[in-house]
């Protein structure tokens, strides 16, 4: 069986299926086994084990091991030993598993034609192989992309005198002297890693390396050794749980949340870690054994966007300096070490209600530092939302915190955040912003406003990631139709009607895109025209009598008094509402879809009506009328 040419995952892979009655709970498992090389079977064995597996694997050089179901290997902790035992680099694939969709092998037969009906257990690894080879199926992220060395002594002197304490310090330079060599060599080779060593006397009694690359990137670098003095192992760092990624997709950055954090670090064999949010609530604290920076990263991802890392020594710690910058994150340190009192103090301090208790030193140090940073930062904090508030803007109030504490003036920040999210180039420098600008807006309009710019930000994201998603399984079918060799079965034509269907859902989501662009561009233009103080907003009235009822609204507090009257009622009723929305110490304009003579005496006195025929720029959006301030006066 061989293939015809075709993107190429692979330029080698060794196909398995698990033989019937075989199953990895009740032993070691057989196996059916074939190999394929540049599109061609090499190689096929019908019952093997693992461990002839493993050397064929090595006397092949492949790329990769594919089967239909990865679990036909065992759990994931069985599945992670069996990688470790092949040659480093040797990736593992699912191949039913297409565009996140799993497809039976029976389907995978039909589809491509390379078999018919229920395949035999070798016909089945041969198709594992070949659909790998082509780019078909989906890697099993089984490890990390970091590496764990440990460096240890091989045996513990006995009891003895003074030669059994000679011995042992013999022992324990020796290992010093290994970490040394290994260090210089991942230096060289210009790796990142962390140490965290044992001291004992002047050697160590062991150290473990976090490496952050792969296992295949220390090859010839550093070796495994195991002698009567010491050990070197090297282990890849496991993923806590298995994770899929089609072959040739691209990578994609997880969905994180969106806070942003304060970070207090006390490194060492043991990592204390506190996480607060701007606000200085905790949000997290605990503290862990050769906690690496990569899975330090992982976690604080999890919690939100890490903005500033905090210790409480001065000079900061390697860790703790590396981790910012990996980070983009702010370095704080104290301009003095804290002492010991000032630490629980500030810890205390921090602590004040939170539910949250100190477990160890290393998160009171922790805390401390994460604290300090905090409070270091707490007026400015508290500066963007007074300034926000007294311009009247609503924006997205992290960001500009988050400018802030890179170094941004207050006033700055907010306008550039304010600029960003409505789309307003900034004036010439000589020009001065009119006086309009410094105007505080209606609550209302400022709460309705940052509700639609959120929503209308969240939907584009939206159907951007599931264009992005829908592509993905495109390409992932069409590799898939590009394998089959023989006519159309019922299921390919199933397959391309799916196809079909999703081409469509593409090209609605990309017309669904475009409008959305044109909303967008119309929301900057009404929304600029409001900063600047060249457009107004006429609120609905229909609207007002909501948020009057939902109490978002007091009578007589709108900024502008402008209603437009888009629904027909009574005039009793009509005269009852506005009276309600109406400032007693100020005129109303009200615009209307009726003549003006049929409303004129019903109106409260102080209401001044304006027909909607005679404002050319009227433009009704949401739950507003955007008119030309200049137009209406």
């Amino acid at each position: 069986m061989t293939l015809g040419r075709a993107p190429v995952a692979f330029r080698r892979v060794l196909g398995l299926d698990i033989l019937p009655g075989s199953s990895a709970e009740a032993g070691e498992p057989l196996y059916a086994c074939a190999v394929v090389s540049e599109g061609r079977v090499v190689e096929r064995v019908e019952r093997v084990r693992w461990s002839e597996i493993a050397s064929l694997a090595a006397r092949y050089g492949v790329g990769a091991i594919a089967l239909d179901n990865v679990r036909e290997l065992g759990g994931e902790s069985e599945i992670a030993a069996l990688m470790r035992s092949l040659p480093a680099g040797v990736r593992l694939v699912e191949v039913t598993r297409v565009a996140g969709e799993q497809l039976s092998v029976e389907a995978l037969c039909a589809l491509t034609g390379l078999c018919g009906g229920k395949p035999s257990p070798l016909e089945t690894a041969e198709l594992a192989a070949l659909l790998a080879y082509q780019g078909v199926g989906s890697e099993v992220l089984v490890f990390e992309e970091e590496t764990v060395i440990t460096v240890g002594r091989g045996r513990v002197p006995g009891q003895g005198g003074m030669s059994r304490e000679r011995y042992k310090r013999g022992i324990e330079l020796l290992v010093r002297r290994k970490v040394a060599e290994i260090r210089e060599a991942l230096e060289k080779a210009k790796l990142d890693y962390d140490l965290f060593v044992r001291k004992s006397g002047e050697g160590y009694t062991g150290a473990t390396f976090i490496v952050y690359a792969p296992r295949e990137a220390l090859a010839g670098l550093v070796r495994q050794e195991r002698g009567h003095d010491l050990f070197v192992e090297i282990e890849p760092v496991r993923r806590e749980k298995l994770e899929y990624r089609a072959l040739g997709a691209r990578v994609r950055e997880p969905a994180r949340p969106a806070r942003s954090l304060i970070v207090g670090v006390d490194p060492g064999t043991t990592t204390g870690v506190a996480v607060l949010n701007l606000r200085g609530e905790v949000v997290a604290l605990f503290s862990r054994r050769l906690l690496g920076r990569g899975q330090l990263t992982r976690t604080l991802y999890d919690l939100g966007h890490p903005v500033v890392i905090a210790t409480d020594v001065e000079p900061p710690p390697s860790y703790v300096r590396k981790l910012a910058a990996s980070l983009g994150a702010v370095l704080f340190v104290p301009p003095r070490p804290l002492s010991i009192e000032e630490k629980r103090r500030l810890a205390e301090e921090a602590l004040s209600g939170s539910g949250y208790r100190i477990r160890d030193s290393h998160q009171r140090d922790a805390l401390a530092a994460a604290f300090k940073a905090y409070l270091s930062f707490k007026e400015k904090l508290e500066d963007v939302e007074r300034e926000a508030e007294r311009r009247g803007l609503p924006i997205p109030l992290e960001e500009a915190k988050l400018l802030v504490i890179r170094g941004e003036p207050v006033a700055s920040a907010v306008v550039k955040v304010a600029r960003k999210h409505f789309g307003i180039e900034p004036r010439a420098a000589h020009q001065p912003l009119p006086a309009e600008q410094e105007e505080k807006p209606g609550a209302s309009l400022a709460s309705i406003v940052e509700q639609l710019l959120s929503e209308n930000y969240a939907l584009r994201r939206e159907l951007r990631e599931l264009r992005e998603e829908l592509e993905e399984k495109v390409s992932a079918l069409h590799r898939l139709l590009k394998v089959r060799g023989s006519a159309p079965s019922s299921e390919v034509v199933k397959l391309e009607a799916r196809l079909e269907s999703v081409n469509r859902e593409l090209e609605r989501i990309r017309r669904e895109h475009e409008e959305l662009q044109r909303e967008h561009a119309r929301a900057v233009y009404e929304l600029t025209g409001l900063v600047t103080g060249r457009r107004c907003a006429a609120l609905k009235l229909s609207s007002a009598l909501k948020l009057l009822d939902q109490g978002l609204l007091r009578p007589g507090a709108l900024a502008d008094p402008l209603i437009y009257v888009d629904k027909e009622l009574p005039l009793d009723l009509l005269r009852d509402a506005l009276l309600k929305l109406k400032d007693p110490a100020r005129p109303m304009v009200v615009v209307t879809r009726e003549a003006v003579d049929n409303l004129s005496q019903a109106l409260p006195l102080g209401v001044v009506p304006v027909p909607l025929t005679t404002l050319c720029s009227a433009a009704e959006w949401g739950d507003f009328l955007f008119l030309d301030r200049e137009e209406l006066e």
